[in-house]
């Protein structure tokens, strides 16, 4: 099973309002997914991409471009996660902006 495609379904223009409207958040994301381990592939920290948004801020920076100037056009899901997702998360979020998730892997407990 795959969680690349998770979301809340319902209630989505509540969602959108609480997060565009946070003055904290110059950028997020619907689930930031935990740094793991998938077999021997260590997947860093990441915002997954089925839901991003960026605020103005962010998207006329030169951080913003830059980043999409230099991603590549990936076929395979595991590349996309690996070249895509974790880099926007760490390129975006080390630029100095600050981040936010609705789901934040982070707080919940795996037995």
């Amino acid at each position: 099973m795959t969680d690349t495609c998770f979301s809340l379904l319902w209630y989505i223009d509540l969602v959108d309002v609480t997060y565009e409207t946070d003055e904290k958040a110059d950028f997020w994301g619907m689930t930031k997914l935990t740094a793991l381990y998938a077999g021997n592939k260590y997947i860093d920290e990441h915002k997954q991409s089925y839901l991003l948004s960026f605020k103005k801020s962010v998207e006329i920076s030169e951080v913003f471009p830059k980043f999409w100037k230099s991603a590549e056009a990936c076929k395979d899901v595991h590349n996309v996660i690996a070249n895509t997702e974790t880099k926007i998360t760490n390129h975006v979020g080390n630029a100095p902006y600050r981040d936010a998730s609705v789901l934040n892997t982070d707080s919940i407990e795996v037995n």
